[in-house]
């Protein structure tokens, strides 16, 4: 329906073929998390599996020179969330090169750059947007909005 990304039939197809208690992994584009054509997907992906882990590049480019906000999914088809889902989130402008990238993922090694969330509750995720971000700053953004007379997207619309 209406615009999507070539990787979102094969993201969902994917999750159709697993077994149960089967997982899928992809690096693909985060776009689909905030972005309007990502709402049938995000409804899909919370209705047939469960997020196990997820790392996001951000505006890091793990494919050269591409322009490219992509991240890594981990997905099971089940929906017991008695394991947690990890997350890695590169900050924005590292400028870490692709290998430094590899390294710290393979490692495990924690880095100034690299915001560890672990455990997250994937129970939060809906259809709405995804935001993946430390708990702390979440309920920051929640109490942001709430005292907020008119938002940043008002004023741009005005």
């Amino acid at each position: 329906r209406g615009k999507y990304d070539i990787y979102i039939p094969f993201l969902e197809q994917g999750i159709r073929l697993l077994k149960p208690e089967g997982y899928l992994g992809f690096i693909c584009p985060t776009m689909f998390m905030k972005r309007d054509y990502g709402k049938s997907l995000r409804s899909f992906l919370i209705n047939n599996c469960t997020l196990r882990a997820f790392v996001d590049f951000a505006d890091n480019q793990v494919f050269g020179e591409a322009t490219n906000y992509v991240g890594i999914f981990i997905f099971q088809k089940t929906f017991t969330v008695a394991s947690p889902c990890v997350c890695r989130i590169f900050e924005p402008n590292l400028r870490l090169p692709t290998e430094e990238i590899g390294r710290l993922l393979l490692s495990g090694e924690s880095h100034d750059q690299l915001i560890e969330i672990s455990p997250m509750d994937v129970t939060q995720l809906s259809e709405d947007a995804w935001t993946i971000a430390p708990t702390d700053r979440l309920k920051l953004c929640t109490e942001l909005r709430k005292r907020a007379s008119t938002t940043l997207e008002e004023l741009c619309d005005a």
